[in-house]
């Protein structure tokens, strides 16, 4: 042990220099950009960030998302796309089939290598490019969905309240469900209100019970 201190400090190094460069060298964790989509199930990914030009990093990976037995959220990638990559300790391709639900005992599962990637969608939200987003806070759930670029707004929304009003836009008609009952009015300023007790068809016709 005192000959490879000797030797390291020989070399200006300590044996933290010698950790951090182990460490640097191998695939852990990587933030990058989709380039291609080969297949279904498959992205091609070029690492985010290099020291040089010639550091820049390019693989395939495994796309993953949140997918269970009972529920799978399918979100279909785009070039360009940001994805955060993850090397496993172990890798082996058949580990993503359903039907897999034991441990694969192979030799051949080494992990932290360059074609052993997992993929994953995520990126920081940025509101102004971002344009079709769910968002959940202390006001309830908010979606905005089908953005149009000709007059910069979504034409789906759907606002859900903390006290379980609800407000769904489609184009120019609307929905609005409350404790009073619900309203449906079309583009054209059509309007149908209902309650517990009523039904008013453009504040003309009422039919009460």
């Amino acid at each position: 042990m005192n000959t490879d201190n000797n030797l390291l400090k020989a070399l200006g190094l300590t044996e933290s220099d010698i950790f951090h460069r182990a460490l640097g060298s191998t695939f852990i964790v990587e933030f990058g950009i989709i380039k291609d989509i080969p297949a279904d199930g498959i992205v091609t990914v070029e690492m985010s960030a290099a020291n040089t030009k010639e550091d820049i990093i390019i693989t395939n990976c495994i796309l993953a998302s949140i997918a269970t037995a009972s529920i799978a959220v399918n979100i279909v990638p785009q070039i360009n796309d940001k994805v955060i990559v993850l090397f496993p300790r172990k890798f082996a391709g058949r580990m993503f089939q359903a039907s897999v639900n034991e441990s694969i005992v192979t030799e051949s599962c080494d992990g932290y290598v360059l074609t052993g990637g997992i993929a994953f969608l995520v990126n920081q939200i940025q509101p102004s490019f971002h344009k079709n987003n769910v968002t959940v806070n202390e006001n309830g759930v908010s979606i905005n969905l089908a953005y149009s670029e000709d007059d910069s707004k979504n034409l789906f929304t759907v606002q859900i309240n903390p006290d379980g009003t609800c407000v769904l836009n489609s184009n120019k008609s609307t929905i609005d469900i409350n404790k009073s009952g619900m309203t449906i009015q079309d583009e054209n300023g059509n309007k149908i209100e209902t309650s517990s007790s009523s039904l008013k068809i453009n504040g003309k016709l009422e039919i009460t019970t």
